[in-house]
């Protein structure tokens, strides 16, 4: 999965997730933007690739706000010399019961993890168009957009980035520019946090995470655009696209008893599996 000569920005890479993509994705050549918010924890991202023979270069900056996230992406273009690929990792995350929602923390998930995801893509998507070389773009969402309970903005952020997935791999086809998203698993800050409320099986760390994200960014997935890729531990799974389940239903006229009567009937093993814990679907009931 040779990276040779890819110049590529990954966002929150100042650790967990994002700095075990950042560091696998320099090991296979690429040159690397270490983008954080924290200071800190990004040049010592950058500084440890850099020891080990790789190169990166940090970069302190917000993914939700217009000038920075571009800012962002012209670090790559002035250190390296263009982009050719971006991981949308930066996101926050919060447990909480829904009827209990903090609306202060809940417009930041939105901000970041969405808008965050639009901004960078759509710097990144310019510069990459205008390159005439074409690009990659990797979004992270997760488990929780297909319902959990306790994360409900949270999932809904994520939601959201699957749905811009789908999106721009149409409308950036044509110009080169591969889209998709993975759902990683892995122990974390974060899964820590999830723990204190909801009991998790994971047990294993990012590195598991990172070979996804190097193959979707390399020159092997040039076939692969559109998708949502999860990885839970050893097992991995693509996740279907929203679409109606078929077969569909007709109906000369629809009134409240029709939909009764369907719902009851045809569709009733239709019925989606809603419900579901950290390991998997509960059966519909």
């Amino acid at each position: 999965m040779d990276l040779q000569g890819k110049r590529i920005v990954v966002t929150g890479a100042g650790r967990g997730l994002g700095r075990a993509y950042a560091e696998a994705i320099a090991r296979e050549g690429a040159s690397v933007i270490v983008n954080d918010t924290d200071a800190h924890n990004a040049e010592g991202v950058a500084t440890s690739i850099r020891e080990a023979g790789g190169t990166a270069k940090e970069h302190v900056g917000r993914v939700d706000d217009w000038d920075e996230s571009g800012a962002i992406i012209a670090a790559c273009i002035e250190a390296f010399g263009g982009i050719d690929g971006l991981v949308n990792n930066a996101g926050l995350h919060a447990v909480n019961k829904f009827t209990e929602e903090d609306p202060v923390m809940a417009r930041q998930i939105i901000e970041v993890n969405v808008l965050g995801g639009i901004f960078m893509s759509s710097h990144a998507a310019r510069q990459m168009e205008a390159q005439k070389t074409g690009g990659v773009i990797v979004n992270v969402t997760s488990g929780a957009a297909s319902g959990l309970s306790m994360m409900a903005t949270y999932g809904a952020s994520k939601g959201a980035l699957a749905a811009l997935t789908w999106n721009l791999a149409n409308e950036l086809k044509d110009v080169g520019i591969r889209v998709n998203a993975i759902s990683p698993s892995a122990q974390t800050g974060m899964v820590d946090t999830t723990r204190a409320v909801r009991p998790s099986t994971v047990t294993w760390g990012p590195e598991l995470m990172a070979p996804l994200v190097v193959y979707l960014l390399s020159d092997l997935s040039h076939h692969i655009t559109g998708q949502i890729v999860k990885l839970w531990e050893t097992e991995l799974q693509l996740m279907r696209h929203h679409g109606p389940i078929q077969p569909t239903i007709k109906r000369d006229v629809w009134t409240p008893a029709a939909f009764a009567e369907v719902f009851a009937g045809e569709l009733r093993d239709s019925l989606q599996h809603y419900q579901r814990d950290m390991d998997g679907y509960v059966p519909f009931s």
